[in-house]
């Protein structure tokens, strides 16, 4: 088994290699492990254990995920930014299920901003697992409450840090949060779009009209279904601008989502030449 510890200058460094390491043992994993490595103050090397690709039965093996996968474009695509954790994982060609989130995973992750998104298939989260991300502002939960979920999670992140779980989810009736800090709990809301019908245009003329739609932000907007009318974008907040250049009647479909759920609607708008009014005098 490979286990290795880098530059441990981070408190949690030597008790999240270690339960990593511990984890394994367990398991009974004699083959290859992602190293544990700790640097700047931070654990940035990967957590997750995997079990030999010779091993019968490996592809079923539970996968726990940390720092170091932030960085892997299977999980994130960036080592900044906004984090969602996927259902899977993809490793010299085997593809695991990921079910939990290793202790200290995230401690210290700076680089963490913005918004973690977790699936329905993560079961338990670590002691501490993203604490002392400063710069995290919410965590949207998809699915079920892990039956797992470690004390401290979220301590230590931005001001105002809010866990957001689906709402009409009994699996979180009661859950409160185990830890030093306060954090806000709130049932998300997928979004219903309010729009139904667009104004129509004139061509050679300016047209700009916002799309609505309840539930939480951010919510994104994107086309479909159908092509918009030549000279009009959709733009990501929601705002249809632009200048039309064809006459005529255009159909099409728009989806706004956020982090716990979509919804999609048809639209319908007409762009027609300008006609300048007529205006007759008797003499």
């Amino acid at each position: 088994m490979k286990y290795k510890r880098h530059n441990n200058t981070c408190p949690g460094c030597e008790t999240a290699c270690a339960s990593v390491k511990e984890a394994a043992d367990m398991r009974g994993l004699t083959g290859r492990m992602f190293n544990c490595y700790c640097a700047n103050g931070g654990i940035k090397g990967a957590v997750k254990i995997k079990c030999p690709g010779d091993s019968e039965g490996c592809s079923a093996a539970p996968g726990q995920v940390g720092a170091g996968e932030y960085g892997n474009p299977a999980i994130s695509g960036t080592g900044s930014g906004s984090l969602t954790i996927p259902e899977t994982v993809t490793q010299d060609a085997i593809t695991y299920t990921v079910t939990s989130i290793g202790d200290y995973a995230f401690f210290c992750n700076s680089a963490l901003d913005g918004k973690l998104i977790l699936g329905n298939s993560v079961q338990a989260i670590g002691i501490s697992a993203f604490s002392d991300c400063a710069n995290l502002d919410n965590a949207w939960f998809l699915g079920d409450r892990p039956t797992s979920f470690g004390n401290s999670v979220f301590d230590n992140c931005k001001s105002g840090f809010t866990l957001y779980y689906p709402q009409d989810n009994l699996t979180w009736d009661g859950y409160t949060y185990d830890g030093a800090d306060t954090i806000n709990i709130e049932a998300s809301i997928a979004p219903a779009i309010i729009t139904v019908n667009l104004p129509n245009g004139t061509l050679g003329l300016e047209y700009e009209y916002s799309l609505t739609a309840t539930g939480n932000e951010p919510i994104v907007w994107m086309l479909s279904g159908g092509s918009l009318p030549d000279g009009i974008d959709l733009e990501s907040d929601g705002d249809l601008s632009g200048t039309p250049s064809v006459p005529g009647t255009f159909n099409f479909s728009v989806t706004a989502t956020n982090a716990s759920g979509n919804d999609t609607q048809a639209l319908s708008v007409s762009h027609s030449v300008y006609t300048p009014s007529s205006h007759w005098s008797a003499w």
